[in-house]
């Protein structure tokens, strides 16, 4: 079933489609909502280097030694986005 038509004769779908592909990009770039977020913790690695990491303290419900996380925080960002000065994020390929 082909498109439907404007009035102008254009695919509607297509021009919807391309509308909200650039839309959400930009969205995601600048974390505008929806993609605005409260402050998050991440976990990325573990404390230590490739001969000892540091331990986690001992807990009772856990019965095997487990290494202690290495945290990341991300500030907050609210509805409006981020900052001109902070820039759009970055492909993740860029950090490679």
């Amino acid at each position: 079933m082909p498109d439907a038509l404007d009035v102008d004769g254009r695919p509607v779908r297509r021009g919807c489609e391309q509308h909200q592909r650039l839309r959400t990009s930009f969205c995601v770039a600048w974390e505008q909502a929806p993609f605005d977020h409260p402050s998050l913790v991440i976990p990325q690695d573990y404390v230590g280097d490739e001969n000892a990491v540091t331990a986690r303290p001992v807990s009772p419900k856990i019965s095997t030694r487990q290494a202690l996380d290495a945290l990341i925080s991300l500030k907050p960002i609210g509805a409006e986005g981020r900052s001109v000065s902070g820039g759009p994020l970055q492909a993740s390929y860029n950090d490679l």
